[in-house]
């Protein structure tokens, strides 16, 4: 993902306020800077590292030092990089990806609804619970494949060969084929066979 490039008519120098600037406030730590590159690289606003960095370490940015030091930087984007595709391969530790705590979610939800006897919150929710269960679209398996999505071939032969023995030892294997197709034009013969 390439990060946007300032404009060619950016200014060269910035106006400092009256006083100029407190060093102490602004000089970050290695530390601090890995800080600041993972929020950014984790989607955060310049408004919310701003926020984040007064909280865990109080001290006080501009808005304009982490957007030119940091998000425009040509030296920091390997790292804000590195930062954004770790965050953007795990669903695993986020509780919503899991089902049975999206179920229990809503059935907490029902049951507040059914408390306060909010008739359209009971229809709403139930009607949730229903498309978890029964599904409404791919969402999930998009989800399920974008998990994959990162892993090389040998990691995801490895999976289908770890799959494939789990199914095997439950008995579920015998009614499971196997195709590989050959991509094509389409309405000719494919090629697919049995694997």
């Amino acid at each position: 993902m390439n990060l946007p490039k300032l404009p060619t008519d950016f200014p060269a120098s910035i106006e400092l306020p009256k006083g100029g600037l407190n060093r102490k406030s602004w000089k970050l730590t290695e530390e601090q800077k890995i800080f600041l590159c993972r929020l950014i690289g984790y989607h955060y606003t310049s408004r919310e590292v701003v926020e984040e960095i007064e909280k865990e370490f109080g001290i006080k940015l501009s808005l304009a030092m982490v957007e030119l030091r940091y998000r425009a930087s040509v030296k920091w984007r390997p790292v804000i990089e590195k930062f954004r595709q770790e965050y953007l391969s795990r669903y695993d530790d986020v509780p919503g990806f899991h089902k049975k705590v999206r179920l229990d979610r809503m059935e907490r939800a029902y049951q507040m609804a059914k408390s306060q006897q909010d008739v359209k919150a009971i229809i709403s929710v139930t009607e949730h619970q229903r498309k978890e269960v029964e599904g409404a679209g791919d969402t999930s398996l998009t989800l399920i494949s974008n998990r994959y999505y990162n892993m090389t071939d040998a990691e995801l032969d490895k999976r289908q060969k770890e799959v494939v023995e789990q199914l095997k030892k439950e008995g579920m294997f015998d009614d499971i084929r196997r195709i590989e197709v050959k991509t094509g034009e389409s309405g000719k013969d494919n090629g697919a066979k049995d694997v």
